[in-house]
């Protein structure tokens, strides 16, 4: 698994952070499959480059019935609590929505997150405190 989360992490860190292409949620869910013998839902495409905001993707999730925590949860992940290990998956509340955030866990102590219109790797001190965990079943 550390090759592959390795490997994906290179080929996101410093690509640009477009909304419905290259956003923090398309991101996490592409690294999710990485580890999971489930495809990509059949809706994945067609939510790609249909909202350009997180507004616009609340409406779009709510309007599929998509949740981002069941998305993680087709693809054999659990919400858990504790230490967190490479390849788990942060998500966040949107206050006044439904859509969350969600960043790709890289090693105990860094995620992956955009910073700006770019994605980068930050220590997990930086990031706001009130998470969610999702971890790959074994």
């Amino acid at each position: 698994m550390r090759i592959s989360v390795t490997r994906f992490v290179e080929s996101i860190v410093g690509t640009e952070f477009i909304w419905s292409v290259n956003d923090c949620n398309t991101v996490a869910f592409r690294f999710a499959s990485l580890f999971s013998l489930v495809p990509m839902p059949e809706f994945f495409d067609r939510i790609l480059g249909t909202y350009s905001d997180a507004k616009e993707a609340n409406t779009v999730f709510n309007s599929l019935n998509i949740t981002v925590d069941g998305l993680f949860e087709h693809f054999g992940y659990y919400e858990t609590e504790g230490k967190l290990l490479p390849g788990d998956i942060i998500t966040f509340d949107i206050p006044r929505m439904t859509y969350r955030l969600a960043m790709p866990v890289v090693t105990p102590y860094t995620v992956l997150v955009a910073v700006g219109d770019v994605f980068t790797l930050r220590h997990i001190s930086e990031i706001p405190g009130d998470y969610k965990i999702y971890r790959r079943k074994e």
